[in-house]
């Protein structure tokens, strides 16, 4: 559906200081009715670019599942990226045996408020980020709220990709979520 994807990186700015070629910065989808559709609901990959600063809030996703792809680099990780107040009515298929929201060297990201059912997998996979804060939840059928620095269970662990996605990550906190069969499973209150 939505996707940010450089075909290369992101140049120094020029006496403006406006950096030049590729990337994006300060991206808003919000407030959206969306039908049905094919393909993740947002993905943010391509080349080592600076893609910052984007929010993705109070969309209504029907017969589309709330499926989020972000990829970062070490050298240039993607930042501030806040996910809230979504509902989707479907639940997410597998993609890369990884969560429904997938966050790969992203530093300071907030999943908070969503509500959609997430089907037999994580709802949240995190690898290689740092500041990740999810909260207040509502993911229905998810095993588990969060995996942390795994590789994707459809990656064999010698291949290219697994490696890729074992990086460390570094603080990630959660709080207020609910999960499991019909959102049996919570964790811990926020505070």
């Amino acid at each position: 559906m939505i996707d940010i994807e450089p075909d290369g990186p992101t140049k120094p700015g020029g006496a403006d200081g406006i950096p030049t070629h590729d990337g994006a910065d300060d991206v808003r989808i919000i407030s959206n009715d969306i039908g049905k559709a094919t393909d993740l609901f947002f993905t943010c990959t391509g080349a080592p670019a600076t893609v910052n600063d984007v929010t993705i809030a109070n969309n209504i996703l029907r017969g589309r599942a709330l499926t989020i792809l972000i990829t970062g680099f070490t050298t240039v990780p993607r930042s501030n990226y806040l996910i809230e107040n979504n509902q989707s009515d479907s639940p997410t298929q597998t993609v890369y045996g990884a969560g429904m929201i997938r966050l790969r060297n992203v530093v300071n990201a907030v999943i908070s408020n969503n509500t959609a059912p997430v089907g037999s997998k994580p709802a949240v996979t995190v690898n290689g980020s740092n500041k990740v804060t999810i909260g207040n939840n509502h993911f229905p059928g998810a095993t588990s709220l969060v995996v942390v620095d795994q590789p994707p269970s459809d990656f064999p662990a010698t291949s290219k990709a697994a490696v890729q996605w074992g990086a460390k990550s570094g603080v990630v906190t959660h709080c207020g979520n609910d999960f499991g069969s019909a959102g049996s499973q919570t964790d811990s209150p926020c505070t």
